[in-house]
């Protein structure tokens, strides 16, 4: 079992006062022990049909798409199409005029065998639709699912000897990330294993300009004795054609486990998201039934009626928890909120115990990153009920005890800006060959075409090298042609030397053990102004924000931002080419989506205007009233394990006579409104 049995280093070695092996003293997975700083290739094996669908599938989804709507007789005729199904479609919405057919075309109207040819015919003669309209993702008829592959196998190619798995499950993985050129990959090895791992995923890192961050983040884990996965990275085939450089980390699963902790087969793994509830402490199902099961819903109850730290640490792991948050803190991680996703729980013989992982975006990635705040002003987690009982705050000594330890052990420049350097020059050629052309991103390697255009597609080799260092990037994403959400991503080591001199000043810790980092030392912090990069976004489609305008005038509306008025058409967002309000709404709707994504939600009445909320990049409350927070004269609440605005309205923003519409998950989403701003010079 490795957690808690890693062998502690000297404090000299940990402080990186000898140069020594980053995880000296530290006991790793076989398989990341192999290819630490030690470049492998994984080369997917598919059968010429089953690598021609996965090419097929991503230029459906491009050709499909309302912006282009291209004629694909080759996405016509794809394996995930059911001519029954669409004809009788078709016909229940009235799209086929029987009197234009022949009698052998009316019989084939109801053929559970109907084929391309016929059906093409009859679509040709009678519908009032095209071809290209019918398959077009603004239409519900066809459905592309997210591809997969059960017969696949893999050679794992390594200083130049080959260990190859047969029976292999592939597919394309990750949610938000679905939207950008380079894909996601899991690998499930059926039989066996591959120096002890079953379970990998292959991870295009395409948001982070460093490609870094998650690898930084793991080794620390590593180094804190945190449990998490472990990761590194590799080359990627598919059969021949070159996929470019992955990061390569493990997984959740019951032989991750087995391998930490001893239990095999486990049926006490949980997942955890905010879609799977609406607690207040942690929404998750269990691993294998996918479901909230008697023991996870009797860990709620406890976690519900736990009076005081004593009591909830007979059954859950604080300590460990605590360690966690002072970890979340450190590295600026916005994307681990206790009630939502990104973590595991783990019943570990009557103690539960949390697990983090995907550290993409820490190290000052994104949103609005302030390395120069307390513990309090950072976290948005200060009203849930854990935060309370714990006293999670400036006072808590557990919490205080933990940042010192990360920061004397792992968090500070000593230790992390030769790692950063040694991992630069590893990858310095894989990163160069990985993003080359530099104005040409479609044509790098593993980058398929998408329908819409995202500027982390494009970030180049000098991006690498500035971003790894001391270089802030400013991403202007405008969905207007002045309007725009802007995301900062600060430099990995600055983010680092700021973070560490504030918290050394802010809570008092001996930090001379890296005075030539603290501020007077020798170390001169290069100036933002000569370091800042400032790249824009800008969108074609309706009024210039990237997603198609809505055909039906009188659809409903589900959301309303600085863009205008939104709903779906399809499976697709789409934006109304007319100013907010220009439609009289003839009924309130109450409609829901994932607040996740920060886009403002909210039903569509009188009572837009009132909600507050939607300036900051919440949501208002749709049915809560409990005041959990107050701020400035506004009251705050939680729904679905997010925080959501108290509008003033005795009213609020519900209608309890309207079912709630639970925006599909695997829709990508309009993301206006956490960080929004105007240009003022256009």
């Amino acid at each position: 079992m490795k957690f808690n049995k890693y062998i502690v280093a000297t404090v000299l070695s940990s402080l990186g006062f000898v140069k020594a092996n980053y995880f000296e003293g530290i006991q790793r997975d076989e398989f990341f022990e192999k290819i630490e700083l030690n470049m492998p290739t994984i080369r997917i094996n598919l059968s010429d049909e089953a690598y021609n669908n996965f090419k097929l599938t991503f230029q459906c989804l491009y050709d499909t798409h309302p912006s282009y709507e291209s004629f694909n007789e080759d996405c016509y005729k794809a394996p995930w199409v059911n001519y029954n199904e669409i004809m009788n479609s078709l016909v229940q919405n009235g799209v086929i005029d029987n009197t234009k057919l022949t009698f052998e075309q009316q019989n084939q109207l109801t053929n559970p065998e109907l084929n391309y040819d016929d059906f093409s015919s009859i679509i040709s003669v009678a519908s009032s639709l095209s071809l290209p309209t019918i398959f077009s993702q603004r239409q519900s008829y066809v459905f592309i699912p997210s591809y997969e592959e059960k017969k696949a196998s893999i050679d794992f190619i390594l200083n130049g000897e080959i260990t190859t798995k047969e029976k292999v499950k592939f597919s394309v993985g990750g949610k938000y990330t679905q939207v950008f050129e380079k894909p996601q990959f899991n690998i499930q090895i059926k039989n066996g294993d591959l120096f002890g791992k079953k379970n990998l995923r292959l991870r295009s890192e395409v948001i982070d300009p460093s490609f870094l961050r998650s690898k930084i983040g793991c080794d620390l884990t590593d180094i804190l004795d945190l449990p998490s996965v472990e990761a590194s990275y590799t080359k990627v085939l598919i059969n021949n054609d070159d996929m470019g450089l992955y990061l390569v980390r493990d997984t959740f699963k019951s032989d991750w486990i087995e391998t930490n902790f001893g239990e095999v087969n486990t049926t006490s793994l949980y997942e955890c998201d905010a879609e799977y509830g609406s607690s207040f402490y942690f929404n998750c199902i269990n691993e294998d039934s996918k479901e909230a099961d008697a023991q996870y819903t009797n860990f709620i109850q406890s976690l519900e009626t736990a009076q005081s730290e004593e009591e909830l640490s007979q059954f859950f792991d604080v300590d460990l928890y605590i360690k966690w948050q002072a970890y979340k803190y450190l590295t600026g991680s916005w994307d681990h909120v206790t009630t939502q996703h990104n973590q595991y729980l783990y019943n570990n013989k009557g103690k539960w115990i949390n697990l983090l992982y995907d550290f993409d975006s820490d190290f000052g990635a994104y949103k609005t990153p302030n390395p120069a705040q307390t513990f309090s002003e950072f976290s948005n987690e200060m009203e849930l009920p854990l935060y309370q009982l714990l006293g999670l705050n400036e006072n808590n000594q557990k919490l205080i005890d933990a940042i010192k330890e990360i920061v004397m052990t792992a968090f500070n420049p000593v230790k992390l800006f030769p790692r950063i350097d040694e991992l630069m020059d590893y990858l310095q050629p894989y990163i160069l060959e990985d993003r080359t052309p530099e104005n040409d991103s479609v044509s790098r390697p593993g980058h398929l075409l998408r329908p819409a255009y995202k500027i982390e597609n494009g970030f180049t080799m000098q991006d690498y090298l500035n971003n790894a260092g001391f270089h802030n990037y400013y991403l202007r994403k405008y969905y207007t042609s002045v309007d725009y959400d802007l995301d900062e991503i600060y430099g990995v080591k600055r983010w680092i030397i700021e973070k560490f001199r504030f918290v050394c000043t802010q809570y008092q810790i001996d930090c001379s053990f890296a005075s030539e980092y603290l501020e007077g030392g020798n170390f001169q912090l290069p100036s933002t102004e000569s370091t800042d990069v400032i790249l824009e976004e800008h969108q074609k489609g309706c009024k210039q924000s990237g997603f198609p305008c809505c055909l039906d005038l009188n659809g409903g509306i589900i959301s309303v931002d600085g863009a205008g008025e939104w709903n779906i058409e399809g499976s697709i967002w789409c934006l109304y080419d007319r100013p907010v309000g220009g439609q009289q709404q003839q009924q309130q709707q109450d409609n829901s989506i994932d607040n996740n994504n920060m886009m403002p939600s909210m039903a569509v009445s009188s009572a837009i205007a009132e909600c507050w909320a939607q300036e900051q990049g919440f949501p208002c409350c749709r049915e809560a009233t409990e005041v959990l927070y107050s701020e400035n004269g506004n009251n705050w609440s939680m729904e679905n394990g997010e925080w959501c605005g108290i509008i003033n309205s005795p009213q609020g923003l519900s209608n309890p006579g309207v079912p709630p519409v639970r925006i599909p998950d695997d829709i990508p989403m309009p993301n206006h409104g956490y960080n929004r701003h105007r240009d003022t010079n256009n």
